[in-house]
């Protein structure tokens, strides 16, 4: 894994962390008068698209190459792939 890729991937998520807080706070603070059934998808849109990233960066982490476990959320620590690459936990 090169230095460049890193880099990318990290500007992308970056990225994708601004505008995820810019969504979330359009639903908790609307412009304009939302109907209930309107925030509720929003809010499912939202939920489950911070799902799909929380997964891409957990795959991102425990691809070889990538600098050590210890980076990844606690839950996934003790995971049998960090473990088998003698990284870090």
């Amino acid at each position: 894994m090169s230095i460049s890729s890193v880099s990318a991937t990290v500007t992308e998520m970056e990225n994708w962390n601004a505008d995820g807080r810019k969504r979330m706070d359009d639903l908790l603070k609307p412009a304009k008068e939302m109907l209930p059934e309107e925030r509720v998808m929003y809010t499912m849109e939202l939920q489950s698209d911070i799902e799909g990233q929380v997964r891409a960066e957990a795959d991102f982490t425990r691809t070889p190459g990538y600098p050590g476990c210890w980076r990844i959320p606690h839950r996934w620590r003790s995971t049998p792939s960090c473990k088998r690459s003698g990284r870090r936990t």
